[in-house]
C-alpha cells in the first residue's frame, strides 16, 4: 500500500513460484509454477486468492481489465487465447488455430495476441460483444 508503505502477502503457497502478474482495480492476476502453470486472482479489498484454471495441462501470461482475465492455455497440446469472466466464472475459448496464440493483453472489449499462423508473428485483435 503506497499510502501506508505496508507490504501484504497475496500468495498462499509456499512450494510454487508465481510470476507474470498484472493488476486492475483491487484485483491481481499471476500464474503460479508446482508441476503445471495455473492461473490465480486475488481481491485487494476481499483478501480472497482464487485459482481460475484447473488443467493438467499449463496456463500462463494472464492479464486482466475489468472483470475479464485472459491467458494462453496449452490443454489441446498448442497454447490457444482463453477469457474468465469473473462475475460468472465462465471460460471462454478464444482462439482455436492449430498454430500459437500467445502472450495475450485486454483493454476495455478488446483482446490482442502474438499469433504466429501465417508462419511469422503477427497481431491479432478480438471484440468482445
Amino acid at each position: 500500500d503506497l499510502l501506508t508503505d505496508v507490504e501484504t502477502r497475496i500468495t498462499s503457497s509456499m512450494s510454487a513460484t508465481q510470476s507474470h502478474i498484472d493488476i486492475y482495480g483491487d484485483k491481481i492476476v499471476w500464474q503460479n509454477y508446482t508441476s503445471d502453470y495455473d492461473i490465480y486472482l486475488y481481491s485487494i479489498s476481499t483478501g480472497q486468492e482464487k485459482r481460475l484454471t484447473t488443467n493438467m495441462k499449463s496456463q500462463a501470461w494472464p492479464a486482466i481489465y475489468g472483470d475479464k482475465v485472459v491467458w494462453e492455455d496449452y490443454r489441446t497440446g498448442e497454447p490457444d487465447i482463453y477469457l474468465y469472466d469473473i462475475p460468472t466464472g465462465q471460460k471462454t475459448q478464444i482462439t482455436s488455430n492449430t498454430a500459437n496464440q500467445r502472450f495475450p493483453d485486454i483493454y476495455g472489449n478488446k483482446i490482442v495476441w502474438y499469433d504466429y499462423r501465417n508462419g511469422n508473428c503477427d497481431i491479432y485483435m478480438y471484440k468482445l460483444c
